[in-house]
C-alpha cells in the first residue's frame, strides 16, 4: 500500500512539473487592456495606415501625380540636360534648372523602363511614355496621405492568442512595415490579429519637433490634429494667391488630359479680366476670373471666356501653392477630375540704366504702334530734355 502511495505521489509531483514547464512556454500572461488593442478599420488604425501610406506627391515636380512615386535612381533629360536624381534631394536640380530661363517651356522627359511605387508600396515597371500616362490618367480617388507627422521608428506591436496572452512581438522599421503589417490585421485567410501598440512612441512633425506618445486614444488626438495642419499648410491664403495671379503671366505647365497647352500663358488682370496668349503674343480669348474660399480651400474660377472654356472654365482648387507653381484640381461631371499646373513667368530685369533710357528716348521721335484690340490708333511721341 505504501508503495502505491509512493508512486501516486511521484506522477502527481512529475505532472505539476510538466504543466509548470509547459506554461513557462508562452512568453507572458498579460491582461490585455482593450482600449488599447488597434481594431481593424478603426479610426485609429485609418489614420496609421494614413500616415504610413507611400506618399506620392514628394517628386511630383516629376510626375505630377500623387498616387504614385518614381522609384530611384532614376535618370531624366530636364530641357536637354540629362541628370540622374538618386535622393529627393536632388529635385531641387530639376527646379534649378527650370528657374534658369523665364522664357523657355521646361520639359521633362524619363529614360525609361522607370519603377513607380504606388501608394500601397506595390512596385510597376513602365516602358514607355504612353503607359506612364495611362497610369496618371487612370490616378483618380487617392488616399490622402497625412504628410504633416511620421513615427519614430523602430516600434513594436504585441500579438495576443485569443486569451489575450502575448504570444509574439513584431518590430516595425519603417511606413512600408507598418502599411503591410496594418493591412493584416483584418486578414481573411489568416484571421484578425490582436495586436497592440507597445508605448511610449516618439512622433516626428514635418518641422522636426517630436512628441511623446502613450497611449492609442493620444495617438489618435495628435494624428489628428497633425492632419488638420497639412490641410492648413496645402491651404493657399486668398490674399496671397491674387497678389501672385496678378503679379506676372502664368504658363500652362501640365494638362491631365495629353494635350499640350505649354504655348499659352494666362494673365490674371487686377479687374478681374482674363487673357488667354499665344507664344506670338496673340490674344486668343478673353474671359473673367475670381477667387473664393471654400471648406476644401482657395477657389479659382474662370468663365465667360471667348474659347478654350472647355480647357479652362470651372472652379479650380488650388491643390498646392508655391511663389511661382499652382497645382489646380477641377471637378468634373461624370468624368475624373482635371489637373492642372500653372508656373509663373516674370520679365527679366532690363538691362539698361534709368540714364541709358532718359538718353534713348531724347535721341529721337518716337511712335506706337496700334492696338487693334483696344482700338487704339497709332501715335508720335517727342521726348524733350527738360521733361
Amino acid at each position: 500500500m505504501k508503495a502505491k502511495f509512493t508512486k501516486v505521489l511521484l506522477f502527481t509531483f512529475f505532472a505539476l512539473l510538466t504543466f509548470t514547464s509547459c506554461q513557462n512556454e508562452i512568453t507572458e500572461i498579460t491582461q490585455a487592456d482593450t482600449q488599447q488593442v488597434i481594431a481593424p478599420n478603426s479610426p485609429l488604425a485609418n489614420l496609421m495606415v494614413s500616415t504610413s501610406i507611400n506618399d506620392g506627391s514628394v517628386d511630383n515636380i516629376m510626375d505630377n501625380s500623387d498616387c504614385m512615386s518614381i522609384n530611384l535612381p532614376v535618370t531624366i533629360i530636364v530641357n536637354s540636360i540629362t541628370i540622374t536624381i538618386n535622393t529627393l534631394q536632388d529635385l531641387e536640380l530639376i527646379e534649378a534648372i527650370f528657374e534658369e530661363f523665364n522664357d523657355d517651356l521646361d520639359e521633362l522627359e524619363f529614360l525609361f523602363p522607370i519603377t513607380i511605387v504606388l501608394n500601397d508600396y506595390t512596385e510597376v515597371v513602365i516602358e514607355n511614355q504612353n503607359e506612364l500616362a495611362d497610369f496618371i490618367e487612370r490616378c483618380s480617388n487617392v488616399d490622402e496621405p497625412v504628410e504633416c507627422i511620421d513615427f519614430q521608428y523602430p516600434i513594436s506591436f504585441s500579438i495576443f492568442n485569443a486569451d489575450f496572452q502575448v504570444i509574439d512581438t513584431v518590430v516595425i522599421e519603417n511606413d512600408e512595415d507598418l502599411y503591410h503589417f496594418l493591412d493584416r490585421l483584418d486578414d481573411a485567410d489568416g484571421g484578425v490579429i490582436i495586436a497592440s501598440l507597445n508605448f511610449p512612441v516618439t512622433m516626428v512633425f514635418a518641422n522636426g519637433e517630436t512628441v511623446e506618445i502613450n497611449s492609442n486614444q493620444e495617438l489618435e488626438r495628435v494624428i489628428n490634429d497633425a492632419q488638420g495642419m497639412c490641410e492648413d499648410n496645402h491651404g493657399c491664403d486668398i490674399t496671397a494667391v491674387d497678389a501672385f495671379l496678378t503679379e506676372c503671366h502664368w504658363n500652362i505647365h501640365y494638362y491631365n488630359d495629353g494635350e499640350n497647352y505649354r504655348p499659352f500663358d494666362l494673365y490674371f488682370l487686377e479687374n478681374g479680366e482674363l487673357k488667354v496668349v499665344s507664344q506670338g503674343n496673340t490674344i486668343i480669348a478673353r474671359g473673367n476670373w475670381n477667387t473664393s474660399v471654400t471648406d476644401a480651400g482657395v477657389v479659382l474660377t474662370i468663365s465667360e471666356l471667348s474659347d478654350f472654356s472647355e480647357v479652362l472654365e470651372g472652379n479650380w482648387l488650388i491643390d498646392e501653392c508655391h511663389e511661382n507653381r499652382y497645382k489646380l484640381i477641377r471637378e468634373n461631371t461624370g468624368t475624373d477630375n482635371t489637373r492642372m499646373v500653372i508656373k509663373q513667368h516674370c520679365e527679366d530685369e532690363p538691362n539698361c540704366s534709368a540714364q541709358e533710357v532718359r538718353s534713348f528716348l531724347n535721341e529721337c521721335q518716337w511712335f506706337a504702334g496700334s492696338n487693334l484690340f483696344d482700338n487704339v490708333p497709332a501715335a508720335a511721341f517727342n521726348f524733350q530734355e527738360n521733361h
